[in-house]
């Protein structure tokens, strides 16, 4: 708090001055100054004077009392001490004053007598009359003086006027409590000039006139508690006026409030705040707070309270408090950008907001703009580039922009990235290449500043074997102004495995041999190795589906490999070779003739049924149930004899191949290959049985076949049916069931022709008719059943062979 104050009569503190903190009321009697709080009070003697007192007064600016004496112009000074005089006041007539009062808010000393008014100015004694209004009614025992108004009672009427302009006010007094000439001389006015009091001669009694100044007046009596019967006066204690004075303050938005300073003046006799009696400060304050906007600037300061004995306060001076703008630190971030690489984002910070604001709820908020003169061709000698902000408002903030940051320019990286490469195990090393990305700004490894090229290898050699691979393939180097070389980058060289072509050697065998040792040549070896050297060497392996039972009409078979491993090589076994099957040198030549017939144990053939038959050979002891295997052009058969002994047979003979298990000893008539699966099929018109037999195992199995089924003396396979004569009628057993199929002859041929002429032994079947032949055993007539597998069957007349002895047995080579 800053004090300050006002130089008093006396510069230095005295110590025999009166205190208004004894009490607002002073009276003097008979010389004897007392003093109290109120008129019914305790009442305090202060000081004898040892004579009587006219036009008592108080004087706030020195705080001392004044008077006349009676009938005399010697103004007296009274103290604590007593009473001093200060002499004659110049202009004042002499006269009987009994009245007096100081003006606090002027200074001047008045007195009055009869109807003049005397001015007094103490420091000089000198007196200049007082010019009274006509309507006043004239001056009493006692006069008062408060804002600016001269107040007394007279003739039953309070009556005042302004010292200023003159202007008057009467009251009339109520003349029950002030009685015309009942006024004892001592008056008094309350602090606020409102309420008057004026002593009575009636012992005790005192009237209260309030509402004084206003319209109209109100009047009562208090009872004094120090009536005296001798004539008195009384002299109001007021106290000086202190003024306070706030201090302007200033704030920036969002601090909190300030200490509100602020000087008081005034002060008296030396007094300060420190040593004036009963001193307590007055408080200041504002409607300032730290949410206070710039825009409710400036804030009132003002004052109130405030307390001493001997001082008033004036708090009606105030003072501003100035907000001002918060600064805001705007503070870029710093960048770094790569050579070529587009302008950034320019970001930065803004620091310093209070009371929780934020950019995006400060009222009024702009942001700033944050720039460089960095471009995408900036070039690395031209790094660092400053960035500096502009810019930026708010209704409660300034924005301070000074701060800088750095854009770091660094070289681009340039990508090495070398090419994959593969060797095949033996080659020479690669030429090494390579492709650089990352350029910018047009440039080019032919046009960029500085650009020397990077350079790529690997530890690969052509002895470099493929359990060595993959070969890693690096790259260093490399330079140029703007731009550093990537070089992490690697690729890999594949060390493949060598082709070995692997060509297998062409086979034949006769039908019935044994498979044969399957060869092959291996080429492509290098680095002057052979299968015996290479590491890791394992030899393919070739093969084909031949048996010694493959047909020879399944040739030519095909020879492959497979397999073959080696530590650097790998094995191309796509090329075959052909295995051919041979017939035997016995077989029988069916190319040549397609019809056989067996007579007597003479094999013959011939091309047709209409020619002459032609001896192939003579079968021996094998003279029945004859037919030719497809697979191996041979014919297999029986003798004419109870047996199971199948012979096999061709141009040079016939030979026993043994005994067929699971076959009964039996006379079997007739025979025929089934060409889908290859077994022969036989049957015995004593036993009435079929029977299927592997020839290759030398195995039979009975087929089932519909009770009653009767074979006649030949039979011939065709698409899984067995067909036989007997009867006059051709028929066919199904062989996966056994169940019989019947077909009436149609005319062609006169049943009881076919049916009283028996046929024997030789029947026949041409696939590509798909007709049936058989021949009459008693005159060697030729008939041909057509149509085999439809619906209907047709017999006819061929003609008579010419085939010599009448055949017992037939069979067609396909």
């Amino acid at each position: 708090m800053a004090i300050s104050g006002s130089a008093s009569a006396d510069p230095t503190p005295t110590s025999d001055t009166f205190s208004c903190g004894g009490g607002a009321f002073i009276l003097t009697a008979d010389g004897t100054i007392e003093q109290a709080n109120s008129l019914g009070g305790t009442w305090t003697t202060l000081v004898s004077t040892g004579r009587g007192l006219n036009a008592l007064a108080f004087n706030p600016a020195d705080r001392y009392l004044y008077s006349l004496l009676a009938n005399q112009t010697s103004l007296q000074r009274i103290t604590t001490s007593g009473r001093t005089s200060l002499g004659a006041v110049g202009g004042l007539p002499a006269g009987n004053y009994p009245a007096g009062a100081i003006d606090v808010s002027t200074g001047p000393y008045y007195v009055s007598a009869a109807n003049s008014l005397y001015a007094i100015d103490i420091s000089t004694l000198t007196a200049t009359s007082v010019t009274v209004p006509a309507t006043f009614k004239g001056f009493g025992t006692d006069i008062v003086i408060a804002e600016g108004w001269l107040w007394t009672v007279k003739s039953g009427f309070v009556t005042g006027f302004d010292l200023t302009t003159g202007a008057v006010k009467n009251y009339e007094t109520d003349r029950t409590l002030v009685p015309r000439d009942d006024v004892g001389g001592a008056m008094w006015m309350n602090s606020e000039g409102t309420t008057l009091y004026v002593q009575m001669k009636t012992f005790g009694v005192v009237a209260q006139i309030a509402g004084v100044g206003s319209a109209s007046i109100s009047q009562s009596v208090i009872t004094s508690t120090n009536p005296v019967s001798i004539p008195i006066d009384g002299a109001d204690c007021r106290k000086s006026t202190l003024t306070v004075t706030p201090d302007a303050k200033s704030r920036i938005y969002g601090e909190s409030a300030p200490s509100y300073t602020f000087g008081v003046s005034g002060f008296v006799n030396g007094d300060t705040a420190e040593t004036a009696a009963g001193y307590s400060a007055p408080n200041c304050s504002s409607s300032y707070s730290s949410t206070t906007t710039l825009s409710s600037s400036p804030v009132i300061i003002s004052c109130s309270g405030g307390s001493a004995d001997d001082y008033t306060f004036n708090t009606t001076a105030t003072a501003q408090l100035t907000v001002s703008a918060k600064s805001l630190l705007v503070t870029p971030d710093a960048k770094s950008r790569n050579y070529g690489d587009a302008a950034p984002s320019y970001t930065f910070g803004v620091s310093g907001f209070v009371n929780g604001d934020t950019a995006e709820t400060a009222a009024g908020y702009s942001a700033p703009n944050c720039s460089s003169s960095y471009s995408s061709t900036t070039t690395l000698s031209s790094s660092p580039v400053i960035i500096s902000c502009s810019g930026g408002s708010a209704d409660d903030y300034t924005f301070d922009t000074t701060a800088t940051a750095e854009l770091t320019v660094s070289a681009k990286s340039l990508l090495v990235t070398p090419d994959a490469k593969s060797r095949t195990y033996g080659e020479a090393a690669p030429t090494y290449t390579f492709d650089v990305t990352g350029f910018v700004n047009g440039d080019t490894a032919g046009t960029a500043a500085g650009y020397s090229a990077p350079s790529c290898s690997s530890s690969y050699s052509s002895t470099t074997p493929v359990s060595a691979s993959t070969v890693t393939i690096s790259c260093s180097g490399g330079s140029a102004d703007d731009y550093t070389f990537d070089t992490t980058a690697t690729a890999q060289l594949t060390v493949s495995a060598k082709l070995l072509t692997v060509t297998p050697g062409a086979k034949s065998r006769v039908y019935g041999e044994s498979a044969p040792s399957y060869t092959f040549d291996v080429a492509g070896f290098t680095n002057g190795e052979s299968a015996g050297t290479a590491a890791g060497y394992v030899a393919p392996i070739c093969s084909s589906s031949y048996l010694s039972t493959t047909a020879v009409s399944a040739s030519p078979l095909t020879i492959s490999c497979s397999g073959g491993s080696a530590d650097n090589y790998t094995f191309d076994t796509t090329a075959t070779a052909n295995l051919v099957v041979n017939y035997p040198t016995e077989s029988v030549n069916c190319p040549t003739n397609q019809y056989f017939r067996l007579a007597s144990g003479v094999l013959s053939s011939g091309s047709s049924f209409l020619r002459q038959f032609v001896f192939v050979a003579s079968m021996g002891r094998m003279r029945n149930a004859a037919s030719i295997r497809p697979a191996d052009r041979r014919m297999y058969g029986f003798s004419a004899q109870n047996s199971n002994i199948l012979y096999r047979g061709g141009i040079f003979g016939s030979q026993a191949l043994g005994a067929v298990s699971g076959l009964p000893a039996a006379i079997y008539t007739g025979s025929d290959f089934d060409s889908s699966s290859g077994l022969l099929y036989v049957f015995s018109s004593r036993l009435g049985k079929l029977y299927s037999v592997d020839v290759d195992a030398m195995t039979a199995t009975e087929v089932a076949v519909a009770a009653g089924y009767k074979f006649g003396f030949d039979i011939v396979v065709v698409n899984g049916h067995v067909w036989s004569y007997s009867e006059g009628s051709i028929s066919s057993v199904r062989i996966s069931n056994g169940n019989r199929l019947t077909w009436s002859t149609s005319p062609g041929i006169s049943r009881s022709v076919l049916k009283n002429k028996s046929m024997v032994g030789a029947m026949w079947y041409d696939s590509a008719t798909q007709t049936i032949y058989g021949e009459i055993t008693s005159d060697g007539t030729l008939v041909k059943f057509s149509g085999i597998g439809s619906g209907t069957v047709v017999s006819s007349l061929v003609g008579a062979s010419t085939g010599g002895s009448i055949p017992i047995d037939g069979t067609t080579c396909s």
